[in-house]
């Protein structure tokens, strides 16, 4: 009896923490993923008429959105996007390792300029690149923490669980 009951429960509890209320779910179409964000989240929108809102978004019912003052329907969105918390440490992550490639190179480009003679000619054909990289390996970073990705509806379709 008692594994009846703990079943039952188990199966009730489940159902109870998949059920989603008050959210924009993207669906990527290729493989029905998921992303669900929850109502409150700040969300940047481009609708097809060029126009655009950021900020916390709210659900007025299963076709229209709430930003501020401004309601959107899901079939006007151009794209959506969101900054994700894996998505900002990934940037800081990749912008750290940057400026260590940055001043890697930067120090050998110093070091061999110093020593001069073949070194010197041999640091700036090896530390320039390696500054540059350096470089577009931080910009990679700053962005990817700081944009966000974004969702187009060719790729992801919209819902509302209101």
């Amino acid at each position: 009896m008692k594994r009846i009951l703990l079943i039952t429960f188990l199966t009730f509890l489940g159902s109870f923490l998949l059920a989603q209320t008050n959210s924009l779910i993207l669906e990527k179409v290729r493989n029905e993923k998921q992303k669900i964000l929850p109502a409150n989240t700040k969300i940047k929108i481009v609708t097809y008429e060029g126009k655009k809102y950021k900020g916390r978004f709210q659900i007025a019912d299963k076709n229209t959105l709430l930003m501020g003052t401004d309601s959107i329907k899901l079939h006007d969105i151009k794209k959506i996007r969101f900054k994700s918390q894996l998505g900002m440490y990934a940037g800081a992550g990749v912008g750290l390792f940057g400026a260590i490639i940055t001043t890697s190179g930067t120090v050998l480009l110093v070091k061999s300029l110093a020593d001069g003679g073949l070194a010197g000619i041999i640091g700036v054909v090896v530390g320039i690149p390696v500054v540059g990289v350096g470089a577009i390996v931080i910009t990679t970073g700053v962005l990817v923490a700081t944009i966000g990705r974004k969702y187009k509806p060719d790729k992801w379709t919209y819902k509302l669980a209101p």
